[in-house]
């Protein structure tokens, strides 16, 4: 999910807008690059597995629009953020750590070299498109970051320092856990909060009123999709509860309502 992905590479935006002199409130604007990739054809995210299970689609499905929508949005955002940027920056503003906590650099940590560092990302996205498996796809992701990354930790390049190396290397994905364990259960809120609504009586009036009108499917399910963001700002608990709905009304039923 892209809320997932922004949590997780949040420390590595805040010390490249250190490096560079970016303002630090643009970081998030930065971070919402991430969010067109979120529903791409062929991109292990949540969007996507919520659709295959309930629509039984794959993961490349309606790759024209989906592929057609990212280029929007990344172009845009892109636009958007260096535009706003750049005008910032003429002003005179720059990065501040504020109440942040100063990363600190050490220039003798070896790093992996970039091509290294997107080996995992590649593994997760092709076994993810071709066999069509999430679980298998991020254990493979997981164990193949593992074995590329793990040499790169500082204390391995010690000698006789091995006991303290695979310790770093173990509190490195407990670290992992806990901060992927934190985003999980904000989308579950989310997702119970969005539970909740589904089940009282305005909500179904509205939905009622809606499937009313005569108008495309596909511009219902958007609209549809649109409330109910409004009502839970959880994208994931919107598709749960709106694609099942959209389903029964145009694909399920041996008659389609048009």
């Amino acid at each position: 999910d892209a809320f997932v992905a922004i949590f997780a590479t949040f420390p590595i935006a805040i010390y490249m807008a250190s490096r560079i002199g970016i303002p630090r409130r643009y970081v998030p604007a930065i971070l919402a690059l991430s969010c067109g990739a979120s529903g791409a054809p062929y991109i292990l995210s949540v969007h996507n597995i919520i659709s295959m299970n309930i629509l039984g689609t794959n993961a490349g499905a309606a790759p024209i629009p989906g592929f057609i929508s990212l280029a929007v949005m990344e172009v845009g955002i892109y636009f958007i953020c260096v535009n706003t940027i750049i005008k910032a920056m003429k002003k005179g503003e720059t990065f501040e750590y504020g109440p942040l906590k100063a990363i600190s650099q050490d220039n003798e940590v070896k790093l992996p070299n970039f091509v290294v560092s997107l080996i995992p990302l590649v593994v997760v996205f092709l076994l993810f498109a071709i066999v069509q498996n999430a679980s298998l796809a991020l254990v493979c992701g997981i164990i193949a970051t593992i074995v590329l990354m793990a040499p790169y930790f500082k204390e391995h390049e010690k000698k006789g320092k091995f006991f303290q190396w695979g310790s770093k290397v173990i509190s490195s994905i407990n670290e992992g856990a806990v901060n992927g364990a934190s985003a999980l259960m904000t989308l579950c809120a989310a997702a119970g909060f969005a539970a909740v609504v589904q089940h009282t009586e305005a909500f179904n009036g509205m939905v009622g009123a809606l499937f009313g009108i005569s108008a495309s499917p596909l511009i219902l399910a958007t609209v549809l999709c649109i409330i109910i963001v409004a009502f839970t700002s959880s994208p994931p608990a919107t598709l749960s509860i709106a694609l099942p709905m959209v389903a029964a009304a145009f694909i399920w039923t041996a008659e389609p309502t048009l």
